[in-house]
């Protein structure tokens, strides 16, 4: 039998290499239907605004700027918003429904704590309460978020401030 392989023509033997050639490197890649998943890069929003008190001792917050960038915050607030006091602010994340996806504590932009040193070269820390300044927000910015509202922590429920994010 061996002897019948090599009495074939050489123009078959060739044409056998050949098909055999060709057909190994046939393409072996698989196609997939599946859409392929992005990850969204984290993002840090910073936010600016004023605050002041009306007459009344309102306060009203205005809108000065924002800022985002990827990244991540690397150490989270320890400050819950269980532990607010009169006066401190809660900032909200709010999806487009509206539905807030995070919240956090800010303290009280117009009480500011001072510390110095006395006549005896000790430290004191005072309050020191202002009519008007600005303060900034950084936030980890959640991929949902739509709006981000400021209120009163006496008041969550109603936003001083509504602020869109683009």
């Amino acid at each position: 039998m061996p002897q019948n392989i090599i009495s074939l023509k050489p123009s078959w033997l060739l044409l056998v290499i050949i098909l055999l050639s060709v057909l190994s490197c046939a393409s072996k890649k698989t196609t997939s239907k599946t859409k392929p998943v992005i990850e969204a890069t984290p993002k840090i929003i910073f936010l600016t605004y004023s605050i002041s008190k009306s007459n009344t001792d309102n306060r009203i917050i205005e809108y000065v700027n924002q800022k985002t960038v990827d990244g991540k915050i690397k150490i989270k607030s320890s400050e819950s918003i269980t532990n607010g006091k009169e006066g401190d602010l809660i900032c909200s994340q709010l999806d487009n429904k509206s539905n807030i996806l995070n919240s956090t504590l800010i303290k009280d932009p117009l009480n500011k704590i001072v510390e110095f040193t006395n006549e005896s070269m000790q430290f004191q820390t005072q309050t020191i309460s202002i009519d008007k300044t600005m303060f900034s927000v950084r936030l980890q910015l959640n991929i949902n978020t739509k709006y981000i509202t400021i209120s009163t922590f006496a008041d969550n429920k109603k936003p001083l401030i509504k602020t869109k994010i683009n």
